[in-house]
């Protein structure tokens, strides 16, 4: 559990901020999943920053209430019909990008 913000007591801009940004990562994670190459209809995907919020936490690693902590996800570019391989080095970029967003927000 990340500790991301998708509770309504945590203000209403916090979450649509998540929300939004969730929704596009999934969008996002759907094209990195097809079987075959993107379809023209589907454009190129223009690398972006993805903007969410989670939960401060001490050192000791207890939540602190109403306390939040920006995160930023690069989504990295994907190209118009991008192959296989192409879908996953973004995959990778993906993972890779996130796992130091949450520990740069952890510090």
């Amino acid at each position: 559990n990340y500790g991301l913000i998708l509770l309504a007591s945590w203000g209403n801009s916090g979450v649509r901020i998540n929300l939004y940004s969730l929704a596009e990562l999934n969008s996002f994670v759907d094209k990195l999943e097809v079987d075959d190459v993107l379809p023209l209809a589907a454009g190129p995907e223009v690398g972006r920053e993805l903007n969410f919020f989670r939960e401060r936490r001490t050192l000791g690693g207890k939540t602190l209430p109403g306390k939040v902590t920006p995160l930023h996800l690069p989504l990295p570019s994907l190209p118009v019909s991008a192959s296989e391989p192409e879908r996953e080095y973004a995959a990778a970029r993906l993972v890779r990008d996130a796992e130091l967003a949450l520990e740069a927000s952890a510090s």
